[in-house]
């Protein structure tokens, strides 16, 4: 679960969180691209150029959660560094139950997830730590879902969860 201000503030003290067995975006195999970009193709301006960037990419790996936009890979941090880099990542889950189900997002800067091809989530901002949290109907099965998220200075986060909603 999210804390406060971030997922888990190792200066704290605290143990970090472990995983939520329940959460399927947390045991997803994501195929994760990073890539960079300059002034010239800003993600919230030419979003195709963009996006073709993607084929361009400085990393590549298989990331299991988010709770960094590096995918917990110090080898990614220091391949693309912290301003103007961008994300795109692939992940099929399945869900045992249909129902709703609550998505928590936070991210610094911008952020967009796809599921089955419809945007569930869109802070295409550059902004602050965002933490955002809506209620999905799902149906039982399988589903595609896709990450975009970019960077553009300062401080970077990227979390994501998902779980049933009581």
């Amino acid at each position: 679960m999210l804390g406060e201000f971030t997922p888990w503030d190792p200066a704290s003290g605290a143990p970090r969180p472990p995983y939520d067995d329940a959460d399927p975006l947390a045991h997803a195999a994501w195929d994760a691209s990073w890539f960079l970009w300059t002034d010239a193709q800003d993600p919230r301006g030419d979003l195709e150029a963009w996006r073709s960037l993607r084929f361009q990419a400085v990393r590549r790996a298989t990331v299991r959660a988010w709770r960094d936009p590096w995918g917990g890979a110090e080898s990614v941090r220091e391949a693309v560094g912290a301003e103007r880099f961008g994300l795109h990542a692939n992940a099929t889950i399945v869900l045992a139950e249909a129902g709703t189900w609550r998505l928590r997002t936070r991210s610094d800067d911008g952020l967009r997830l796809t599921i089955d091809g419809v945007v569930v989530s869109e802070e295409w901002t550059w902004h602050p730590t965002q933490a955002v949290v809506r209620e999905l109907e799902l149906a039982a099965g399988r589903h595609e879902v896709e990450l975009e998220y970019f960077q553009i200075d300062g401080a970077a986060e990227l979390t994501l969860e998902l779980d049933r909603a009581e």
